[in-house]
């Protein structure tokens, strides 16, 4: 038995898994106890796959720089804001619908005094639901399970 793909094999399966990132989605629910202990849900919505262009904007917005004298100039990064950069992973990734619904919803904004989504999705979740967000959002991105895929 041979392990030769045919090349239109090939070409089929690499066009389903880009068809699969594109369809990438999940079901984002937070549960909170209610005034009693119970658990409720709170909010729900959805969630999909993030291209590396969108990761690296967001890294790149998030990020202050400074320019080093050492090194002729050249600017380097001096520090990450991760609250406000996974704020954006989770804005980026929510569904278009839902992003409008909740996210882009200036009444909330209001309600929380924050004049922008990122700081917005900052008031509403707890750090560590952003934190199983952002963990979500990237498993769909194909960023979990690296370690398993490097050992092979």
């Amino acid at each position: 038995m041979s392990d030769v793909i045919d090349s239109g094999d090939m070409l089929d399966a690499l066009l389903n898994a880009a068809e699969y990132t594109k369809r990438a989605t999940a079901e984002i629910e937070i549960f909170r106890p209610d005034a009693g202990g119970a658990r409720q849900k709170t909010l729900g919505f959805t969630i999909h796959a993030l291209t590396e262009d969108q990761y690296d904007a967001a890294r790149k917005n998030n990020t202050t720089y400074q320019t080093s004298r050492k090194f002729g100039g050249l600017k380097m990064a001096e520090d990450m804001d991760v609250p406000r950069y996974n704020s954006q992973l989770i804005y980026l990734a929510t569904a278009d619908a839902d992003r409008t619904k909740l996210w882009d919803n200036r009444a909330g904004w209001e309600k929380t005094s924050v004049v922008n989504a990122y700081d917005f999705i900052t008031k509403v979740l707890k750090p560590g639901e952003k934190d199983q967000i952002v963990r979500k959002i990237d498993e769909l991105s194909g960023y979990e399970g690296l370690d398993e895929i490097a050992k092979k």
